[in-house]
């Protein structure tokens, strides 16, 4: 069984911009005193939780097989982001630039859904056995240049 807790920070700069009206709006709180090292426990219940988690097509997959959940939170130095997920059977990308494609996270950050610039980062927990060390990559789009996978 796979088990993986993933802290990061992203550090983003995002325009401001009128919202799309259909887009939910979610209050994701600052939170003080993170140390960003993959242990949740300065956490406690802070920051805003996502409970369910689904795959790429959307599906929701038995707690048996998945089970996964995040919280969200700010500080002066970015977006925070925990995500605890336990997997029955690892199964990561062989490629860091596709890392979608397998077991991991991947995080969008943009003004609104579907608009550029965007921030993009993906990483994969390095717990399948033929993979045993973090895969990340990061993407940056702006104004329609793109960095090409492991930008800045």
């Amino acid at each position: 069984m796979m088990r993986a807790l993933i802290a990061a920070v992203v550090c983003i700069c995002v325009p401001c911009a009128t919202r799309a009206a259909e887009s939910p709006v979610f209050d994701i709180p600052r939170l003080d005193g993170v140390t960003v090292d993959g242990v949740g426990s300065d956490w406690g219940d802070d920051g805003f939780h996502i409970r369910l988690l689904t795959t790429v097509d959307g599906a929701v997959r038995p707690i048996a097989d998945l089970d996964a959940h995040a919280q969200l939170a700010w500080d002066d130095d970015g977006l925070l982001v925990l995500v605890d997920i336990t997997d029955d059977t690892p199964d990561e990308s062989e490629n860091d630039a596709s890392l979608w494609e397998g077991d991991g996270i991947e995080v969008f950050a943009a003004a609104k859904q579907g608009s550029t610039p965007y921030y993009q980062v993906a990483v994969s927990p390095g717990i399948d056995t033929t993979h045993p060390t973090r895969q990340d990559g990061r993407r940056c789009r702006n104004a329609g240049r793109r960095d090409g996978g492991r930008g800045d």
